[in-house]
C-alpha cells in the first residue's frame, strides 16, 4: 500500500524522499558558472567563461510519525550519509533531480514534538545538497 510507504527507501545507491513529508521552503541553484576577471592595461577587464559550477540545492522537510515515517531512523540514516560522504542519486517524488550524483553537505534537525519517553513524532530537517561528479 503506497500510503503506508516510508518517507525514504535505500536501494542500492539512490536515496528516494517520496511525497510523504512536507517540503516547507525549497532554495534553488542548481545553474552557476565559474568566471575569470582578466587585467588589461588601458582598457576595461575582460571576462572569460571558465566552466560550469556544481548545482546546490536546500530546502526542508518535515518529517511527522502521523504520515508513517519514523523521525528518529530518517535522521540517524540521513546524518549517517552525512558523515560517510555518501553520494546518491537525489530523487523527489519519484522523479530524478539533476543529471548526477548528489553529496549531503549539511543536515539540521529541530525537533517539534517530543512524547515523554523521549519518541520524536515531529522533526524538522534542513538539508544541504550539492552535485558530486
Amino acid at each position: 500500500n503506497q500510503a503506508e510507504a516510508p518517507v525514504s527507501n535505500y536501494h542500492g545507491r539512490y536515496l528516494i524522499l517520496l511525497g510523504y513529508w512536507r517540503c516547507c521552503r525549497a532554495d534553488r541553484s542548481l545553474c552557476s558558472v565559474v568566471w575569470a576577471t582578466h587585467s588589461r592595461m588601458g582598457l576595461k577587464d575582460q571576462s572569460e567563461f571558465i566552466r560550469p559550477g556544481l548545482g546546490q540545492i536546500t530546502f526542508d522537510i518535515q518529517l511527522n510519525a502521523e504520515l508513517g515515517v519514523r523521525p528518529r531512523l530518517m535522521m540517524d540514516y540521513i546524518n549517517n550519509c552525512v558523515e560517510t560522504g555518501d553520494v546518491q542519486m537525489l530523487v523527489i517524488g519519484f522523479r530524478r533531480v539533476g543529471k548526477h550524483r548528489w553529496k549531503i553537505t549539511n543536515a539540521s534537525t529541530a525537533y517539534e514534538v517530543v512524547y515523554s519517553r523521549g519518541e520524536i513524532v515531529k522533526a524538522k530537517m534542513t538539508l544541504t545538497m550539492e552535485e558530486y561528479l
